[in-house]
């Protein structure tokens, strides 16, 4: 969608977006739980991917960034031997496997955690939720 000046620019904001909903999202949510229904709750998350819907509708694809010359299909098999011979991409790529298989399913588990040990509602479900984001962001 953009030209290769503006990559670097729609990659990070595409990264930051994701990151910012995985921190507010749960923590919104917990306590619009708590002061509404579950039911209109899961409503609002409804109707609030209608904005995604609109902007891919009124995208004009005869402006879309073109490449002017296609380069030749890689293969997965290509990347995946370029990366295996390279120490310095694969120590990375490790990483964000580890903390991808942690990292990301504490979200899942952080609610069953919430509700069996500590006996919490929605409401302090969205604080837990907010607290572990505040004291990970304080550490960096």
């Amino acid at each position: 969608m953009v030209g290769a000046e503006l990559l670097p620019n729609a990659s990070a904001m595409s990264a930051a977006y994701f990151n910012a909903a995985r921190v507010v999202g749960p923590a919104v949510a917990g306590l619009l739980i708590s002061h509404l229904n579950v039911a209109t709750v899961i409503v609002i998350n409804a109707v609030s991917y209608l904005a995604t819907v609109l902007s891919v509708l009124a995208m004009r694809p005869g402006e879309l960034y073109r490449a002017a010359v296609r380069p030749r299909a890689a293969k997965i098999a290509d990347g995946l031997r370029y990366t295996v011979r390279r120490p310095d991409l694969m120590r990375p790529i490790f990483l964000t496997g580890v903390l991808g298989l942690v990292g990301f399913n504490f979200q899942l588990t952080l609610p069953l955690l919430a509700k069996t040990e500590f006996h919490a509602d929605s409401a302090s479900f969205g604080l837990l939720s907010r607290w572990r984001w505040a004291r990970w962001a304080r550490r960096w």
